[in-house]
């Protein structure tokens, strides 16, 4: 358990998304400190892990959606002798 407070400035702000946001493979035009800029001084380190799950949990319903899209747009038109390709789950 790993208690985080509330807000000590920008710095520690940002210290805490790079914390919270370890594990995420996230994009080269993700920018923390400007994450961090934005993020409102009464969030808690808890507040900013339940945004940055929330965030982490709507890219990949986005990721989804688009991989089905294109699976979709490669059976439709499958010619290869293979036949139509499935996700694999």
């Amino acid at each position: 358990l790993l208690y985080l407070g509330i807000d000590g400035g920008l710095q520690a702000r940002l210290r805490v998304l790079q914390a919270v946001t370890r594990k995420f493979d996230l994009g080269p035009d993700v920018h923390l400190e400007k994450v961090a800029a934005r993020i409102p001084r009464t969030f808690t380190g808890a507040d900013t892990s339940a945004v940055a799950a929330e965030a982490l949990g709507r890219a990949l319903r986005r990721r989804i959606s688009e991989l089905e899209l294109e699976l979709a747009a490669a059976n439709a038109n499958a010619s290869a002798p293979m036949g139509a390709l499935t996700m694999v789950q």
